[in-house]
């Protein structure tokens, strides 16, 4: 049974250095059909393959960073294998399938994958993520780690329905709605924050300067990203209303906040009222709360735990709410997040990787009715 409890290493191996044969291509035009195509919109994708719940059944699903295994040598880590147990376990705790799964960029480390036929596919995400519950989709994301390697190959795996046929990815940046049981509605938009940041350089002093970024191809499509994610939320009636990329808004920990996030996208979210952001990109989980939105960060899904190097940091809002980290851990060696989406609010949770709860947020509570209006 679950409980309530009230409650690194740092890797630099020049992600810069490679430059994927996908953002090299962008710099210059479309790579391939899918990318040239207007982001998709998908509605109710997942509910429709799943049996139909009662109405007072919550909407559960998952949401995991930075969880692609070692290397190609090391395809697997333990702890990404753990969080897989954990999540089946929280989802056999609340008695629910949950609706799907998000991979918050990381997907494989250390630089990415190289083409379709990858055998990554098979070892880091279908056979690590064999449990029945998992067997649901995973909606995708890049991180920096993909973007050192072939993106356009991860978009191809879901274009082709390859193995298990969970992997979606069908754009860089893309959104899909969920409606749970109780009939309130979910909305995720995905940006891809190397688009709008580049890629990690250096870091800057601890606790002071969040990390420096370096140039990278794929930023020429910037301006279009955050006129899309601009329209996007300014048109959604969703009850709640998430905004999910790799790179987090706010972070203690090693990797620190997100300049170019902070100065693009969070008035976006405040403008058109989102629920909050999701992320990972650090390799530890904190909880931030600012103008009535949720910041998760849930970036433990290889291991635990980054260094908070940047807890003091004046561009996060204060200290966090709940934060798991190298000097806090509670013996975990990873970790995710749960939202369990019921009938008058949002319950979100932060797990350990066995499932244990750690933290649980504040209720979230569906937008006003004239959707849109700023927080």
């Amino acid at each position: 049974m679950l409980t309530d409890i009230s409650l690194l290493r740092h890797e630099r191996r020049g992600a810069a250095a490679a430059l994927s044969a996908l953002s090299l291509l962008l710099a210059t035009g479309c790579v391939l059909l899918l990318l040239c195509r207007p982001p998709p919109s998908v509605h109710n994708r997942a509910t429709s393959g799943r049996a139909a719940a009662k109405k007072d059944s919550p909407l559960l699903f998952f949401a995991m960073g930075d969880w692609g295994g070692g290397s190609r040598f090391m395809p697997t880590t333990r702890s990404q294998l753990a969080n897989g147990d954990g999540m089946a376990t929280v989802a056999s705790w609340m008695g629910v399938t949950p609706a799907f799964v998000m991979a918050v960029g990381d997907n494989f480390y250390e630089c990415g994958v190289t083409d379709v036929e990858s055998r990554r596919f098979a070892s880091t995400f279908e056979a690590a993520f064999s449990q029945p519950a998992l067997q649901v989709p995973w909606y995708a994301i890049a991180g920096n780690h993909d973007h050192c390697g072939n993106v356009s190959a991860q978009l191809a795996y879901a274009a082709q329905r390859r193995g298990t046929a969970r992997w979606r990815y069908p754009h860089l940046w893309y959104t899909f709605t969920e409606r749970a049981p109780s009939g309130a509605t979910v909305q995720i938009v995905y940006i891809d924050t190397v688009v709008l940041a580049g890629m990690p350089q250096e870091e800057g002093e601890p606790g002071v300067v969040a990390e420096q970024y370096a140039p990278h191809p794929a930023q020429r499509l910037g301006p279009e990203q955050l006129a899309w994610l601009e329209a996007t939320l300014a048109s959604s009636t969703a009850d709640y209303l998430w905004v999910s990329g790799h790179y987090p808004v706010f972070s203690p920990c090693q990797h620190g906040p997100t300049p170019a996030l902070l100065r693009d996208v969070l008035p976006l979210l405040r403008r058109h009222g989102a629920a909050g952001f999701i992320a990972g990109h650090d390799h530890c989980s904190a909880h931030y709360e600012q103008h009535g939105m949720a910041f998760v960060l849930s970036g433990a899904g290889r291991e635990c735990c980054y260094h908070p190097r940047h807890l003091a940091s004046p561009l996060n809002p204060g200290p966090p709410h709940f934060r798991m980290d190298r000097e806090r851990h509670y013996g975990a060696i990873g970790g995710f997040a749960s939202f369990s989406v019921g009938a008058g609010a949002t319950t979100l949770r932060y797990h350990s990787d066995n499932g244990t709860v750690l933290y649980t947020a504040e209720p979230i509570l569906p937008r006003r009715p004239e959707a849109g209006t700023e927080r």
